[in-house]
This record gives structure tokens, sequence and C-alpha cells, in this order.
């Protein structure tokens, strides 16, 4: 039943995409919440790989897709230091912090504490609790405060500092020719990736300079030699595996359904298909 609701819906987006392409870019747009570019399936045994080093399919798709932007746009950075970096800073994305961000930011500095609230004000106009999910969980509905990593109010899965964020948010997401990363939610998978690879390409992180270069650049990510150590090693470790998978992505022009997709256009599918997809469909071939 699944792989007839999958052919359905293949079928209905090509004759979507044949007759009206404008239409078909945005409906695949507003799905991945990314538009133009490419877009990349995942093998099986890619998923199978990317299960058993502890990520999620569907995040590492999105970070292959940040990866791709930022390198198209100067950026030279692998996609082994932001796996390491999600990593270190949430377990890969799965512990985002349990503290009120207002009071943790307060605790390292002012600075921090006028930043988040910068950006509190920046996901507000944006109405990130709106079409974000984990925005919904991790920002109060009136705006007013986040829950945050403990230490300094750090935000999302990559940890981002207050301060960090402001940054990128107005001189390189703010860029951005998508107004869902424009928004600056560094809590969404789909748009923290984005924050992350550009801030790494500020410090002057480069895949092709020299560890200890790169040791020195990720002093503006962290300043512990200990953990800056620790990252660069699981870059290589992460690199090791994904050099096939990132060179046989490079370049297609393929879909990958997000989780998300059934949800939001849950009125669209028949209900002989709804209750045999579940939660939703994941970026596969």
């Amino acid at each position: 039943m699944l792989v007839i609701c999958l052919l359905s819906l293949i079928l209905a987006l090509g004759y979507m995409h044949d007759t009206d392409p404008k239409a078909y870019n945005e409906y695949i747009g507003d799905v991945l919440g990314l538009s133009g570019g490419t877009w990349y399936t995942l093998t099986p045994d890619d998923e199978e790989l990317i299960l058993e080093l502890g990520f999620d399919p569907a995040v590492v798709a999105n970070e292959i897709m940040a990866n791709r932007w930022i390198n198209e746009n100067g950026g030279e950075i692998d996609l082994g230091i932001q796996l390491a970096i999600l990593e270190g800073e949430s377990k890969a994305g799965k512990n985002m912090g349990t503290c009120n961000g207002l009071l943790s930011a307060a605790k390292f500095s002012r600075q921090e504490v006028e930043a988040a609230e910068w950006l509190l004000r920046r996901w507000s106009a944006a109405g990130i609790r709106d079409w974000s999910e984990i925005a919904r969980k991790m920002v109060t509905p009136d705006y007013s405060d986040y829950t945050a990593h403990c230490s300094a109010g750090e935000i999302g899965p990559n940890g981002i500092l207050p301060s960090t964020g402001v940054t990128i948010c107005k001189y390189g997401l703010s860029e951005h020719p998508n107004p869902l990363v424009r928004s600056c939610n560094f809590f969404d998978e789909r748009v923290a990736p984005y924050g992350k690879n550009w801030w790494l390409k500020a410090i002057g992180y480069k895949s092709t300079a020299s560890k200890s270069d790169n040791f020195e650049a990720l002093y503006g990510w962290n300043h512990s030699e200990f953990y800056r150590t620790q990252l660069l090693e699981k870059a290589d470790y992460y690199n090791s595996f994904f050099r096939q998978l990132e060179r046989e992505s490079t370049g297609k022009r393929n879909i990958c359904f997000q989780r998300n997709i059934v949800a939001k256009y849950r009125s669209q599918i028949p209900e002989i298909c709804r209750s045999s997809v579940g939660r939703g469909l994941r970026c596969g071939s």
C-alpha cells in the first residue's frame, strides 16, 4: 500500500512538473523548506550507514544541502566537521537544551541577553512557531523566551551563542533567497546547518587547510583546545564514511521528501494512503 501511495504522489508531481514547472518548483520548495538548487535522495545503504553513526538521515540530507550552498558561495566546508559539531553540541540533535534561554544568557554576559532578545524579535517577525514544530517546543508562545543549552543560552542543535547568531543572521542568512533560511530559526533542522556553515566560513575554517590551521580557525567556534581537537578527529572519522556519499550526491537533481510532508499536505493525500504512510516519508530512494 505504501508503494502505491508513493507512486501516486510521484506521478502527480511528475504531471505538475510537466504542465506547470513554476508551481512544481514552488510546491517542492515549500515541502522541503528550500527553493532552487539541488535536492538529494539517500540510498538505503546511505541511510543505514547514517543510522549506524547515530544520525537522522533527514537531518544529514539537510546538512548536505547546506554544504552545497556554502561551497557554491565561496566556502570550503566538509560534511565531517558539520556532523562533528552536531554531535558535540547536541548529541546529533537529540539534546537541544533544558534551561531558560534568557537566564542562561544572563549568566554569561549582558551582551548575550541583548543578542537573545534581538533574535526573539526576529523569530516573532518571521512567525517561526507557525511553521516549525521544533520552534513551537523551544520558543514561548509570546516570543518572550526560549529553551536553550544551559551554559550561555546557546541555541539549537549546533549550540549557537546568541551573539554569534545575531552576526550570522545579519550578515549571512539575511542574504539567502529563501525566507525560511532568512528567519534565522536556528532550532529547525532545515535552517540550522546554514547558520553553522556560514559561521565556519566566517571564522576561516577550510576543508583544504591543514589541521593546525583549522585548529586555530575553530577558536572562533570554541576556545577549548581539547574540544577543538575532538572536533577535528571526529570530522576525519565522519569524512572517511561520507566521501562516497558526497561524491554520488553532487550534481543530482532529485527529491528528498522529509518527514513533515504528510502532516503538511495531509488533506491532499487520499485517506487510504494516510494510515499506511504514518508519520511521513523519509529521505530515500
